[in-house]
């Protein structure tokens, strides 16, 4: 009898906490490395193995020659130049990220879920930005170079460029524009969705339009 009741109470235990929903913006708790945390947030910039993509991304191998953690933690916070932010992240899942750079095996119990759209923010921002403007009112690009040829504005890009057409532009790399075919297919599915989701009026989006066309050769127009 007493083992009956006692199957009873751990089933009830698991039907009342099973469904109950969890905090948003978390996963159920789990054990996730600095290194994984590192593999999902930094390493499409500074590379799987710390080696990075100079001169844009630096490499962050022996990154404690040139940095503090603390000043590393502060970065992931703010963010600097075409670095973005990460703030979006716990300041445990911060720690473990530098606690990797520094050699440690640091883990966490919860991982912050981030939506396609934030994910492609960021990928935008350290991919892309340094070249091209989200709207016509966008301030200019400090990285941009003058080639001649004036890069899109890519705010509603699925108006006229389908998600196809943009993965081959990205790994094509047309007119002066390097390849991005490093990213992979989930990375470059969340800045289309980034860039789809932006909101432009109907003019800008004729304008962009015209500028990403490109005679269907590439995304960029003669000035």
């Amino acid at each position: 009898m007493k083992k009956i009741v006692f199957i009873i109470f751990i089933v009830g235990i698991v039907l009342t906490y099973g469904f109950i929903e969890q905090p948003k913006g978390t996963l159920l708790p789990l054990s996730i490395t600095g290194n994984d945390l590192y593999q999902k947030n930094c390493a499409s910039c500074h590379g799987d193995k710390l080696q990075g993509k100079p001169p844009t991304f630096p490499s962050l191998l022996n990154i404690e020659s040139k940095l503090s953690k603390e000043e590393v933690n502060k970065l992931l916070e703010t963010g600097r130049g075409v670095m973005p932010s990460f703030a979006n992240l716990s300041k445990q899942e911060r720690v473990a990220i530098t606690a990797f750079l520094f050699g440690k095996n640091t883990k966490v119990s919860i991982e912050t879920k981030q939506s396609p759209q934030e994910k492609g923010s960021h990928l935008f921002r350290a991919n892309c930005a340094s070249c091209h403007k989200i709207s016509e009112n966008d301030a200019t690009p400090t990285g941009r170079k003058d080639w001649g040829r004036t890069p899109a504005n890519l705010g509603g890009v699925n108006k006229d460029i389908s998600f196809e057409s943009f993965t081959n532009i990205l790994n094509m790399g047309p007119c002066y524009m390097p390849s991005f075919s490093h990213l992979s297919s989930e990375e470059k599915s969340s800045i289309y969705k980034f860039l789809s989701a932006v909101k432009s009026s109907e003019e800008a989006s004729t304008e962009n339009s015209r500028k990403r066309s490109c005679s269907g050769k590439c995304n960029c127009v003669r000035e």
